[in-house]
């Protein structure tokens, strides 16, 4: 059903914020590749929806369409499932992800956020089923193969006993472009997954934010000036110049900031989310900002969208003395209470 994307993204702002989200859920374990999955969710109902893929209650054609997809949007190469017995071989070649995978296990975080996985491991999780993970291996030219089980949802695993040796993967190469329709597939997924959590949604989103600038610093380059205004500044500089809008202009004052978009990317998705009653907006660069006005005593208590012809967008934020930050005992609490 999908057909290649002509309109792109550039890696390093997907990747950013599948980095945010892994930090943030990572403390949880196993509860927050749930999470996680959740937002796969979302992912296929945006791709479902918009006739990207084809809904099926054949588990093995939802993992044909959704790896083609990906495929033919540039998220990977050829992807291939052998089954032998009660094992299935998936072997996946030039799979965009590794890099974030090898950065991400650096930092002991080991919670899969590739949107490859998030969406399957949804497929099986509405079936009360899960993966299995036996082992993985990477050979000398980037070729990922892991071996997997289809199991009752309790018995699923996020890794397999024994990791795959990442070392040799190269750094991942930012300027690498992903079809437009992998983007907004994953920002509605994030939206619709930020939904489930309510009230707390705002916590993990600061955290999210958090890590957004982390990963903007460490991997791409990212610095900026301990003046808010600057550095808000020269972080619309950067999400320009790798094609989340043709151009970002912000302006801060005590008790607002306002932005303005030209072509923006993530307007689509986010207005349609909008008009289904989905209310956190994951837009990496407002993530970003937002950590960085709180890094300078400022949080926002609220925002008004007013979206243009096309793409053209305009933000007004107010803002105040920065509330409480992310408290993983708290938070751990109130996931605890569903």
């Amino acid at each position: 059903m999908s057909s290649p994307q002509a309109e792109t993204v550039e890696l390093v702002i997907l990747d950013s914020l599948l980095y945010g989200a892994a930090r943030a859920f990572n403390y949880l374990g196993e509860e927050g590749q749930e999470m996680l999955d959740k937002i796969g969710g979302g992912i296929v109902e945006y791709l479902v929806k918009k006739g990207l893929i084809q809904e099926s209650n054949d588990l093995e054609q939802m993992a044909l369409e959704l790896a083609n997809f990906f495929r033919e949007n540039g998220y990977v190469g050829q992807v291939s499932f052998t089954p032998k017995g009660e094992v299935v071989t998936v072997t996946i070649q030039n799979w965009t992800y590794l890099p974030l995978m090898k950065n991400l296990r650096s930092k002991g975080s080991y919670l899969l956020v590739c949107p490859l996985c998030l969406a399957n491991n949804s497929v099986l999780r509405s079936n009360a089923l899960g993966w299995k993970r036996v082992s993985e291996q990477v050979d000398s030219e980037g070729m990922y193969f892991e071996q997997v089980q289809v199991v009752p949802t309790a018995q699923a695993t996020v890794n397999p006993p024994t990791l795959a040796d990442l070392r040799a993967i190269p750094e991942a190469n930012r300027d690498k472009q992903v079809g437009i329709s992998v983007f907004e597939a994953v920002e509605y997924g994030l939206m619709r997954g930020f939904d489930y959590l309510g009230a707390q949604a705002e916590l993990f989103l600061n955290s999210v934010g958090r890590g957004i600038l982390e990963f903007l610093k460490e991997e791409g380059g990212f610095q900026y000036s301990d003046k808010p205004e600057q550095a808000a500044s020269s972080l619309a500089g950067f999400f320009a110049r790798h094609r989340l809008a043709d151009r970002i202009t912000i302006q801060l004052s005590n008790s607002s900031a306002r932005v303005e978009f030209e072509n923006y990317r993530y307007g689509p998705v986010l207005k349609e989310a909008l008009s289904e009653g989905l209310q956190y907006a994951t837009c990496p660069f407002l993530l970003a900002t937002k950590a960085l006005l709180r890094e300078a005593g400022q949080t926002v208590v609220k925002s008004e969208w007013a979206f243009r012809n096309g793409r053209h967008a305009n933000l007004t934020m107010g803002l105040r003395g920065v509330a409480r930050e992310f408290d993983e005992e708290k938070t751990s609490a109130l996931m605890g209470s569903d």
